[in-house]
């Protein structure tokens, strides 16, 4: 869960809200969603939910594709999404891997 707010550069008012809940770490498919808000007071406000599936390849790579549904100022906007997630050896931190999206 991540919420935020912050002051526009115009002195408007921001709050955003996003929330991410994953399926088990340990499948190798796991389902996600996700549910954003944010609102710039007197200017624009966004409402979206996004479903998906993230497909872990190995330890350190992983695809994810989703389908995203948003009202902006009212208006519907759909998006298909798609990313990947790879990860690296960070030599001074005893091997462990760093992510990257």
């Amino acid at each position: 869960m991540n919420a935020e707010t912050a002051l526009t550069r115009e002195h408007r008012a921001d709050v955003f809200l996003d929330s991410i809940i994953e399926g088990p770490s340990n499948w190798s498919v796991r389902p996600v969603a996700e549910f954003f808000y944010e609102k710039e007071f007197g200017q624009s406000e966004t409402i979206s939910g996004l479903i998906g599936l993230i497909w872990r390849v190995r330890d350190n790579l992983s695809f994810d594709i989703g389908l995203r549904h948003a009202l902006k100022n009212g208006h519907p906007v759909n998006e298909v999404r798609a990313g990947l997630t790879f990860g690296f050896p960070l030599g001074q931190f005893g091997g462990r891997s760093a992510q990257s999206r």
